[in-house]
């Protein structure tokens, strides 16, 4: 079993629906198929993507137990227990900042993982594994929620980078919690705000009152436009024809629970219209091929679609060093500002000791 192979196997266990109309056992039928499954190699894919805990939860959900080997499914079991715990704490750890923030006055949005801590995005929130605390809030008050986070003990990381080229503030972090916390006063690089700003956001948001609390949760349109722009421009994953699985599974996500909710034509014009169609339509792509889910009415697929599809699969398999240096390379072209940023972070000695770590393990491994 090659490593895409590995991933395609992946797709079938995380697959959220039956892939067959009709037919309840598709799924089933599509997983057994497989001959001599790579647990090792699947379990590899799934850890580089953070979906281990989310991968044991389908498979339970689908009674596919008997197909995985008794030792690995019981360190699965161990792993999803522990992704819990680290929910609830990270649930404990959120709760606190919102109260920090509403005291001084602020109704934050919670932004990607962090609003599946107080949504329904995932039927438990140990699916969703993250590291950060992410939340929206008013630019002319992103000084008064630092001082109120660093009033309560949290302190900015020491991270290399150029403050002025981020959207968010300098991550803050406390010594007796589990996540990072960013602050964000936009949701993206310059360049892609004119298809999603902060502004719009919070007109649109849902305003929630839960206990003593008060939050934001993005509307299921802003919410799938804020995943792919993040993914596929912010990150620059689609000009190296990459992606980050568990980002992925976000909208497929919203589009099982909020599909109503999503005008697809009109998310799809949107891209369309700023130049970024075909960054959306090889996004939906992955979902269908991968996730084996239908794509929305309204959403184009892109143009040689079957060219896309083996450019993707000839890349999954790149070193370490190669794919970086794809990275590198996409973010010359596309990166406002690059050859500031990457100087600076190049020569820091944190960003140094780091790719140093990245090449030395790949040369060791050949």
């Amino acid at each position: 079993m090659t490593p895409f192979e590995a991933l395609r196997f992946l797709g079938c266990c995380l697959s959220p629906a039956p892939l067959g109309p009709g037919n309840p056992s598709a799924i089933e039928q599509r997983i057994t198929g497989w001959q001599d499954v790579d647990w090792a190699g699947v379990v590899r894919v799934a850890d580089r993507h953070f979906v281990l805990p989310l991968m044991y939860s389908m498979l339970r959900a689908k009674n596919l137990k008997y197909l995985v080997p008794q030792d690995l499914w019981h360190k699965l079991s161990v792993l999803y227990d522990l992704s819990s715990q680290r929910s609830n704490r990270l649930k404990s750890q959120l709760t606190e900042v919102l109260r920090l923030l509403n005291a001084v006055g602020v109704v934050p949005v919670l932004l990607k993982g962090t609003a599946a801590l107080y949504s329904d995005i995932y039927p438990d929130p140990a699916c969703r594994m993250m590291k950060d605390l992410d939340l929206l809030v008013p630019e002319d008050k992103i000084d008064v929620c630092v001082k109120a986070l660093k009033d309560a003990g949290y302190v900015s990381s020491e991270e290399p980078g150029s403050p002025e080229l981020y959207y968010h503030a300098q991550p803050l972090i406390h010594p007796d919690r589990i996540a990072r916390v960013e602050l964000h006063w936009e949701l993206c690089w310059q360049p892609y705000t004119r298809l999603l700003d902060a502004r719009r956001v919070f007109q649109n948001a849902v305003l929630i009152n839960e206990r003593d609390l008060r939050f934001r949760l993005c509307n299921a349109l802003d919410s799938v436009m804020h995943n792919i722009i993040e993914h596929q421009l912010s990150d620059k994953l689609y000009y190296v024809r990459t992606f980050h699985l568990y980002k992925v599974y976000d909208v497929v996500r919203l589009m099982q629970i909020s599909d109503k909710g999503v005008i697809w034509h009109e998310l799809f014009a949107r891209f369309k219209e700023g130049g970024y169609g075909r960054a959306a339509s090889v996004y939906f792509m992955l979902i269908q091929r991968i996730l084996h889910q239908p794509t929305p009415m309204g959403i184009e697929p892109p143009s040689h679609e079957s060219m896309e599809w083996r450019l993707i699969q000839a890349l999954w398999d790149l070193s370490p060093e190669k794919s970086y240096c794809l990275r590198i390379g996409a973010n010359a072209i596309k990166h406002p500002n690059f050859a500031r940023a990457i100087m600076h972070k190049l020569f820091s000695p944190e960003t140094y000791a780091k790719h140093r770590k990245i090449l030395a393990t790949s040369v060791r491994g050949r």
